[in-house]
C-alpha cells in the first residue's frame, strides 16, 4: 500500500476502516485501536500511518499515532524522520516527571500527533507491564478521539497479548499472496473475539472494497458461539481464497 497517498482499493479500504472506527467510537466507545499482523513485513506500519491520516481528516477529530513496536520501530523511517534521540514511550515510563505532552510530536502535514517508542528496549514486557504505561494510554484516551497503536506482529511476539486489556479493538493487516492461512488463523485465535474489528488486505488491487466491508461486518456478528476457527476458514476461503497461500 502507498504511504499517505493511497488510491483505488487502498483508499476505499482506509475509508471503510475509518467509517467503522467512527461508528464503533460513537456506539461502543472505541478509541484505542491496535493495528497488528500475523507476521513481519505484512504492511502494518504503513497501514497504521494511513489509517491515522484518514481519521485525522474527520471533522473535529483528534488523532494520535503510537509506535508500540518497541523491538524494531520503523515508524520514524516511514514518516521520513531522521533518526534522533526523541523521547517516547520508554522514556515516559521510566521518568515520572514527563507528561504526555513532553513525549508527543506533531505531524502537521496530516494533522495527527505521533508518539514514538523512545529509547530502545531489550525487554518490552517490563515497559508494557509498568503502571506508567497504563497511565500513558489512559491520558492519551482522554486527550484524543482516536489512538492508533502500531503494535508488533501477533505470532512472533507476545506483546499484543500484554496490551490487549488496554485496547478497544484490533485490526489485522494481511498481505495478499504472502501471509499464510495458518498464521492468520493463529493470530485470530489469539485475539479476544469481542475485540476483533476486522481484517485489512493489502498489496492487491483486485480485492473488492465491498468484500472487505462484508468481512468486518461478519467479524462483529460472529462472536456468540465462540466457534471462530471453522467459520473464519469458511469466510476467508469464500472471499479471499486465491489470495491466501497455504501453509508450507
Amino acid at each position: 500500500m502507498s504511504l499517505l497517498s493511497p488510491t483505488g482499493y487502498e483508499a476505499e479500504s482506509y475509508r471503510v476502516v475509518c467509517y467503522r472506527s467512527a461508528q464503533l467510537h460513537k456506539e461502543m466507545g472505541l478509541s484505542i485501536l491496535g493495528i497488528s499482523s500475523p507476521s513481519m513485513n505484512d504492511g502494518k506500519t504503513i497501514s497504521s500511518i494511513n489509517i491515522a491520516a484518514t481519521l485525522a481528516q474527520l471533522p473535529e477529530s483528534k488523532t494520535l499515532l503510537v509506535d508500540l513496536d518497541l523491538r524494531r520501530a520503523t515508524l520514524p523511517k516511514r514518516l521520513g524522520w531522521r533518526p534522533t534521540q526523541n523521547l517516547g514511550i520508554r522514556d515516559f515510563v521510566l521518568d515520572s516527571t514527563l507528561s504526555l505532552n513532553d513525549v508527543v510530536r506533531e505531524y502537521p502535514s496530516f494533522n495527527f500527533d505521533v508518539l514514538l517508542s523512545g529509547s530502545p528496549s531489550q525487554d518490552p514486557h517490563e515497559v508494557l507491564k509498568e503502571l506508567r504505561f497504563d497511565q500513558l494510554l489512559q491520558e492519551a484516551r482522554r486527550e484524543y478521539d482516536y489512538v492508533i497503536l502500531d503494535t508488533p506482529p501477533f505470532i512472533p511476539f507476545p506483546d499484543c497479548r500484554v496490551i490487549e486489556p488496554y485496547v478497544d479493538g484490533f485490526l489485522l493487516v494481511v498481505k495478499a499472496h504472502k501471509t499464510l492461512r495458518k498464521l492468520i488463523e493463529e493470530a485470530i485465535e489469539s485475539i479476544d473475539p469481542t475485540k476483533m474489528v476486522g481484517i485489512l488486505f493489502n498489496n492487491n488491487d483486485d480485492i473488492r472494497a465491498d468484500s472487505y466491508y462484508y468481512y468486518t461486518q461478519y467479524s462483529l456478528e460472529k462472536q456468540s458461539d465462540g466457534g471462530w476457527g471453522s467459520r473464519f476458514t469458511k469466510v476467508m476461503n469464500a472471499l479471499f481464497g486465491p489470495l491466501l497461500p497455504k501453509s508450507r
